[in-house]
C-alpha cells in the first residue's frame, strides 16, 4: 500500500507500513497502515473493529473490556479444535475489566500479551479466534510502543489535530462523529494536551512542583502548541501520541509497553499523563458508559503499583488476576521457584 497526504509543500509517504517523506505525491489517505502479525505500524486514528455486540448491550455492561474463554491460534496447520487449543497463542483467557480502570498486563516474552492486545484492538482475524469472545467499549484507540511509528506531523498541535482534521475534510458528519469547526478542533487539542501535561511553562523541567500550565493568553502558550516534534524527548513524544489518541474521544485506550524506550524521568511523565487522563475523564458523578478504560501491557514491576487491577499471563493463560499485591506475590513466587530449580540443576551437575 502506498498513500500520502499533503504537508504544505511536503508530503508523508506510507509504504509497507513505514513513514517516509516525499514532495511529489498528493493522494489523500485515511491515516492508517497495518500489516498482519505482530509487526504492524499505524497512526493515532483509533483502531476501530466491527462491533461484536449491540450498543444497548455495550451501554448496559459494567465492563470496559469483557473477555471470555478466548482461544486464539495464528498457525493454519492444525487439523482439529483440540490441536488449536493445545498450541494456541491464547488459551481460554477470561478477563473482566471495569469501566474507568487502569488495567495492566504483565508476563514473560512470548506469553501472549501482544496477542491479547491485538485482539482487543480488533486486529486478529476472525478465523484465528477458535472460541470465546473479546468485547471492548468503543471507540478504542491504540498507542504504540515506539512513538516514532505514530507521531509524524511537524508540530505538537498539528499532530494531535490530524485525526480531527481528517474528519473535518470529509463531507457532512454523524450524530456520533459530528463535523467540527476550526475553533472546536483547536479547543479540543488544547484541552487534550493539557490533560497529558504537555502545556507546562517549562517542559524541560517537569519535576519542578512549581511548574504550572502556560496561560493561553501569552506567547509561551503558542510556543508550546507549535513546538517542533523533532525537539521533544521520548516521553514527551509518547504523551503527544496519547493526546492524539485521546482527542477523538475513545472509551478504551490500548497501550503497548509505552515506556520501553524511555529513561526514568520520561517513564514517570508518561505514567503520570495516563493517570491524569483517567482521573480527568472519569470524574466523580460521570455516567459510567462515558468512562475511559486503559489496558496497559508492561514488563516494569515499578509501574504495577499504579494499576487498579492487573493480570499475569504465561503460556497464553491468565495465571493471576487481581490488585497489584496479588500480581507481585505471583511474580515473587515464580522467581523463587525458578531460583530453586536453577540451584537443583547446579547441584545435579556438580554431583555428576
Amino acid at each position: 500500500m502506498k498513500v500520502s497526504t499533503s504537508l504544505s509543500n511536503d508530503h508523508l509517504f506510507f509504504t509497507s507500513g513505514f513513514v517516509m517523506r516525499s514532495n511529489n505525491t498528493s493522494i489523500h489517505f485515511d491515516r492508517r497502515s497495518e500489516t498482519h502479525g505482530k509487526g504492524f505500524w499505524g497512526t493515532r486514528t483509533p483502531l476501530r473493529a466491527k462491533k461484536t455486540v449491540s450498543n444497548e448491550e455495550e451501554d448496559d455492561s459494567i465492563y470496559g473490556v469483557d473477555v471470555e474463554d478466548l482461544v486464539v491460534k495464528y498457525a493454519n496447520n492444525t487439523s482439529s479444535f483440540e490441536d488449536a487449543e493445545n498450541n494456541a497463542a491464547l488459551r481460554g483467557v477470561t478477563l473482566k475489566i471495569p469501566r474507568g480502570a487502569l488495567f495492566m498486563i504483565l508476563g514473560p516474552n512470548g506469553s501472549g500479551k501482544s496477542t491479547l492486545l491485538r485482539t482487543l484492538a480488533g486486529l486478529t482475524n476472525t478465523e484465528e479466534i477458535k472460541s470465546g469472545y473479546a468485547r471492548v467499549n468503543e471507540p478504542r484507540a491504540f498507542v504504540f510502543q515506539n512513538p516514532d511509528h505514530q507521531v509524524i506531523m511537524p508540530t505538537v498541535a498539528h499532530d494531535v489535530a490530524f485525526g480531527l482534521r481528517r474528519k473535518q475534510n470529509k463531507r457532512g458528519g454523524t450524530s456520533s462523529s459530528p463535523r467540527l469547526s476550526n475553533e472546536e478542533i483547536e479547543k479540543k487539542v488544547r484541552e487534550t494536551l493539557k490533560m497529558v501535561n504537555m502545556l507546562k511553562v517549562d517542559l524541560d523541567n517537569e519535576e519542578d512542583d512549581e511548574n504550572e500550565d502556560v496561560d493561553d493568553s501569552n506567547e509561551r502558550y503558542e510556543n508550546a502548541l507549535n513546538r517542533q516534534v523533532s525537539t521533544l524527548s521520548g516521553g514527551q513524544k509518547q504523551r503527544v501520541a496519547i493526546a492524539g489518541a485521546l482527542v477523538e474521544d475513545p472509551k478504551t485506550l490500548l497501550l503497548d509497553e509505552l515506556t520501553t524506550f524511555l529513561d526514568e524521568a520520561d517513564q514517570r511523565s508518561v505514567l503520570k499523563a495516563v493517570k491524569n487522563v483517567l482521573k480527568t475523564s472519569n470524574e466523580k458523578g460521570k455516567d459510567a458508559k462515558d468512562k475511559v478504560t486503559a489496558v496497559w501491557v508492561t514488563h516494569r514491576l515499578e509501574e504495577l503499583k499504579e494499576a487498579d487491577l492487573a493480570a499475569y499471563i504465561e503460556n497464553g493463560q491468565v495465571v493471576a488476576f487481581g490488585g497489584p499485591d496479588v500480581i507481585q506475590k505471583c511474580i515473587a513466587e515464580k522467581q523463587a521457584n525458578r531460583r530453586r530449580e536453577e540451584a537443583r540443576i547446579r547441584r545435579g551437575n556438580i554431583s555428576s
